[in-house]
């Protein structure tokens, strides 16, 4: 199929062999449509998806499983995605998977931060 990925995810999964990405975003009402909204895309793409409601649970949730990218937004209560992006780029199982930060977050100071704490690709919720 046109845009689905030539190679199979790096996790056996019996309902898809595609690449699977969580997503984390805040629980309030805006963050969690945003991750809905990420999360149903993804799906409709072919990819596994999954969410967690915060930086805690991302975490926990990459620890879980296999995944091929990480979704994260930088607004979300116990540990924000600057954060969460830090530790993922700290564990030595997690380091090599791609983060992309998508957020609200538009400032030039934000931006620097993300890829400092290792984000590959910062991206604004309105531009998607």
């Amino acid at each position: 199929m046109p845009g689905m990925p030539s190679r199979p995810s790096r996790h056996c999964d019996l309902r898809q062999q595609w690449p699977g990405v969580p997503v984390t975003d805040q629980r309030d009402g805006t963050g969690l449509v945003a991750g809905e909204l990420q999360k149903n895309i993804l799906l409709a793409a072919g990819y596994e998806s999954d969410i967690a409601g915060d930086g805690v649970e991302g975490l926990e949730c990459l620890r879980q499983k296999e995944w091929d990218l990480a979704i994260v937004d930088v607004d979300m209560p116990r540990m924000s995605g600057f954060e969460l992006t830090e530790r993922i780029r700290a564990d030595e199982h997690l380091r090599d998977i791609p983060v992309i930060i998508v957020t609200s977050r538009d400032t030039v100071d934000d931006r620097r931060r993300g890829y400092e704490v290792g984000a590959d690709a910062y991206v604004l919720k309105r531009e998607f």
